[in-house]
């Protein structure tokens, strides 16, 4: 966080410009525009496995799957709805002798959103612990996520969501499973998620009170996505 601010050090003549300056940056991004509700549809993308996680010794690779997933779409945080593009990898499989299934994550890529404002601010998506394909409800994905907020005056520690409090999202798969000639094989389909809670943002120091009021938190938040899906098995890695 900005030393500064930690510090305690700031006068009050100066945390006042600095309050009002990140009040405008983030309330610029209640006036981004919605995703349309009719846009045309995102390029296939490349599958290239490179993230796949190392998986237990001594299981039998075949039956071990590397997952990729590439998704876009658009989502809201409360009161401020922003585009979203993400790959997550991951494997899964069963060690010898056991009948539960073993996630085990790979990475989550994800490029920053710049946030338009009197600062230049930016929201990145990242991983918060935990991934579950099946502990859902049937098509449902289970995906832990925590927003970090980047810029000048709350440094790279501030988040909307956290490990220990994240996003939860079950993003409930709608409509069809499209199945497209390709090679690996990908399928495509549509997720949504409604009714995610959204906590408050943790590490913005004297200034998340403003994180808070701009973005309404904590609140809800909802998502939709179109996902492109595919597998390879650890033999063919």
């Amino acid at each position: 966080m900005f030393c500064a601010l930690c510090a305690g050090r700031l006068s009050a003549m100066t945390f006042n410009k600095m309050a009002l300056a990140l009040s405008g940056a983030v309330a610029a991004t209640v006036a981004l525009t919605p995703t349309p509700s009719v846009a045309a549809a995102p390029a296939v993308p490349a599958f290239v496995f490179a993230d796949c996680p190392a998986i237990p010794d001594g299981v039998d690779r075949a039956k071990w799957r590397c997952e990729e997933m590439h998704a876009s779409g658009s989502i809201r945080i409360g009161t401020v709805e922003l585009p979203v593009t993400l790959k997550t990898t991951h494997a899964e499989g069963r060690r010898p002798g056991e009948t539960k299934t073993e996630f085990i994550f790979g990475a989550l890529r994800s490029d920053p959103v710049p946030l338009p404002g009197v600062l230049p601010s930016s929201l990145t998506l990242e991983y918060a612990g935990h991934i579950d394909f099946l502990a859902g409800p049937p098509l449902a994905e289970v995906l832990h996520l925590k927003y970090r907020l980047t810029n000048r005056l709350v440094g790279d520690a501030c988040y909307l969501g956290t490990d220990e409090d994240p996003i939860k999202v079950v993003g409930a798969i709608v409509g069809d499973r499209v199945p497209l000639p390709e090679d690996p094989s990908i399928l495509t389909f549509a997720v949504e998620d409604n009714a995610f809670a959204v906590p408050a943002s943790r590490g913005c120091g004297r200034l998340g009170h403003l994180v808070d009021r701009r973005f309404g938190l904590p609140s809800t938040g909802s998502l939709r996505l179109t996902v492109y899906f595919s597998i390879k098995t650890y033999d063919n890695i």
